[in-house]
């Protein structure tokens, strides 16, 4: 109509997630509160570089150690022994993920 010419084009939308891919599951501390050490478990579904880190309250970083995990359960024991007594957090963080949990040093 009117010299009008209708013209019409296909637009493919490829969904993509918000939600984070995270491959850690079942994140234990123990033990909780804790004095020289503590073992942390958690199973690992995707094999992944990852990094293990503890910060205090203010978010400085404490101690920081960076693994490769293939996939099953894991155990990782770290020494506290020279942490002064406080609440903390575990962190490990992979490419595309955190998860957390807070640890209790009392001495």
């Amino acid at each position: 109509i009117n010299g009008c010419i209708f013209e019409s084009t296909t637009i493919y939308i490829e969904p993509v997630s918000t939600t984070p891919y995270i491959s850690i599951q079942n994140l234990r501390l123990m033990p909780n509160p804790t004095r020289d050490y503590v073992d942390i478990e958690f199973d690992n579904i995707k094999a992944n570089d990852v990094e293990i880190r503890l910060v205090n309250e203010l978010g400085q970083l404490i101690l920081s150690e960076k693994i490769y995990l293939g996939t099953g359960q894991h155990r990782k024991r770290l020494d506290l022994s020279n942490i002064p007594q406080g609440v903390y957090i575990v962190l490990i963080k992979g490419e595309n993920f955190v998860v957390n949990q807070r640890l209790i040093i009392a001495k």
